[in-house]
């Protein structure tokens, strides 16, 4: 098959490594995949102004993504930014939208264009965005896949589509793995460090203030592509890692006796599956994957979305537990991501196109 995606600015994010890792396997698998990206765009002074009056300086661009670059499909970054025309795709056999934008776009593409199928990573109806138009984006006559079972209950739900195909996001084991440890001393929470508000990194640092009133000497290992901004929870012995190597993530992960995951919204949450798989329990919120790969009091938590109160909680409960029963949870983390495999992924992807 001839099989183009459309994407947004290529931005370093979960999603769109996710969809560089169907591409690159569906190119292995024999098909002739296309991306296609949208170039930078200048951000707007009326931006600027806002970021300098609220007191975070001057507003740069999320940082370009790199999972595109020097792979064997081909890649091509457009030449202005809007709305994608037949005149920038490739006749073939399925062209793929990845974001609700993208979505409009490829429904006006002729159907020499392939059959259009839009990749629903995330229910990306928030008040920043044009609220009408992207969940209208979900309405449109496109065939959709999505990654976790509540995106799939949305759009039964919300938008009467039972015709939605589900392929779970993977894990890539060999990478994402570290050797059978024990529980760190002091014991250390690690942290995914996000500015974006959805991500809610305010309420794993809340958290951590409260468990810190029962565990003084805590640490915290946390990583991220942003700058560290100054926040309550945040403490003189804990490190930060901007941007580490994708080589070095394992062994940050290693580091951790769990992660807490406060997000408020989340399509999949991978550093999920991520910590998981190198033996670190996770307590998270009810968002993304956390429901279907968490199982209370086995390989983490599960807590209400902004219960502070409960993943303070749930946090002490794993870095209390005795030094035998953290290191059967770290087992149990360990096999709860057997299943989760990024070519058998991948061979599902592929099933979806091959079946509409």
């Amino acid at each position: 098959m001839k099989i183009t995606f459309i994407l947004p600015y290529p931005v370093v994010g979960g999603g769109q490594r996710v969809i560089s890792i169907y591409a690159d396997a569906l190119q292995k698998q024999g098909h002739e995949v296309t991306v296609l990206s949208q170039p930078a765009r200048s951000i707007p002074l009326k931006r600027q102004i806002r970021s300098l009056l609220s007191g975070r300086g001057w507003a740069r661009r999320p940082p370009k993504a790199k999972f595109f670059d020097g792979q064997d499909y081909e890649h091509r970054v457009l030449q202005r930014p809007g709305p994608v025309t037949d005149a920038d795709v490739p006749d073939g056999d399925v062209v793929i939208a990845t974001w609700w934008k993208t979505a409009e776009w490829a429904l006006h593409l002729s159907p020499s264009k392939g059959k259009k199928v839009y990749f629903v990573q995330h229910y990306e109806v928030h008040d920043h965005l044009d609220v009408d138009r992207s969940a209208a984006s979900y309405r449109l006559p496109l065939k959709k896949i999505t990654i976790a079972q509540w995106l799939v209950d949305v759009m039964a739900d919300v938008y009467g589509d039972h015709d939605v195909a589900l392929v779970p996001n993977g894990v890539n084991r060999q990478h994402f793995s570290a050797p059978a440890r024990s529980r760190q001393d002091p014991p250390t929470i690690g942290l995914i460090y996000s500015r974006a508000k959805f991500k809610g990194v305010d309420l794993s640092l809340a958290a951590i203030e409260m468990v810190r009133k029962t565990l003084p000497d805590l640490r915290v290992v946390s990583f991220g592509v942003s700058d560290w901004k100054d926040q309550a929870g945040f403490g003189k012995g804990d490190v930060y890692h901007k941007d580490p190597a994708q080589s070095d993530i394992p062994k940050l992960y290693a580091e951790m006796d769990v992660l807490v995951w406060a997000s408020r919204s989340e399509g999949f949450g991978l550093p999920i599956l991520e910590a998981l798989s190198c033996g670190t329990p996770v307590v998270s919120s009810v968002s993304g994957c956390a429901p279907d790969v968490i199982e209370d009091g086995v390989n983490g938590y599960v807590v209400g979305i902004e219960d502070v109160e409960a993943l303070a909680d749930k946090l002490l409960a794993v870095l209390q537990l005795s030094p035998s029963r953290w290191k059967e949870m770290s087992e149990n983390a360990r096999a709860s991501t057997l299943e989760y495999d990024w070519e058998r992924s991948a061979e599902k992807f592929e099933r979806a196109l091959m079946n509409l």
